[in-house]
């Protein structure tokens, strides 16, 4: 009962009948015993596991970061689960009501799509790589901006950001596409900012069934 006046409070009104209780999940998550601990829930429902993060963080100083996951059913994740954890960070409800002062955290909402076994136009690697950028985001917590954090998947990309002496300087981090081919100047410009490679591991598997 307690938990869904918690939630009444998140968000006005009741949307969510049963809700996990905050503080049972701090209590897990706190078992693990690192407070640098990455935390997977398959099932997100209304979104208890971000907040007890978020706020166990606040509590202990810790760096926790979570993954939270959904298949979207009653478009429980749009309705519920991302505008709870958003209402968390911010302070702010979604009608524009001030909820709390918000806690330091930040939020990033993917969605999950199919890509074809056997591409018409192009290797599965490359198919694949259209759709790395999220995958690099939240293996490093950082944002593809294409400035300081830049992702080549083609030459085209590489002439565009690489070779422009305005964006050159200011890259911090550089991933690339296995499957180009570089001259030796080009690789040259490409290790004084110690690229590395897409890793093969985010679709190694798919890649293997497809003989690639």
């Amino acid at each position: 009962m307690w938990e869904v006046l918690v939630i009444k409070k998140l968000f006005g009104k009741n949307v969510f009948d049963f809700p996990k209780p905050v503080e049972l999940i701090k209590q897990i998550i706190m078992i693990s015993g690192s407070k640098e601990s990455v935390v997977l829930d398959f099932f997100a429902g209304s979104g208890t596991t971000g907040q007890a993060v978020i706020e166990l963080n606040e509590t202990d100083g810790g760096n926790r970061t979570f993954i939270l996951c959904t298949n979207n059913e009653n478009n429980i994740c749009e309705a519920v689960t991302f505008p709870r954890i958003k209402t968390v960070i911010t302070g702010i409800r979604t009608n524009g009501t001030k909820y709390s002062d918000g806690l330091p955290a930040n939020l990033k909402y993917f969605k999950c799509d199919w890509t074809p076994r056997k591409p018409e136009e192009y290797l599965l690697s490359n198919a694949l790589c259209l759709h790395i950028r999220e995958m690099i985001e939240l293996q490093n917590g950082i944002e593809v901006d294409n400035v300081r954090n830049v992702l080549i998947l083609n030459k085209a990309d590489y002439r565009k950001y690489v070779m422009d002496d305005s964006i050159y300087p200011q890259i911090e981090n550089i991933w690339v596409n296995q499957n180009i081919i570089f001259n030796s100047d080009e690789m040259e410009r490409l290790n004084a900012l110690g690229f590395k490679y897409i890793p093969r591991e985010f679709f190694g598997q798919e890649l293997r069934e497809a003989a690639e």
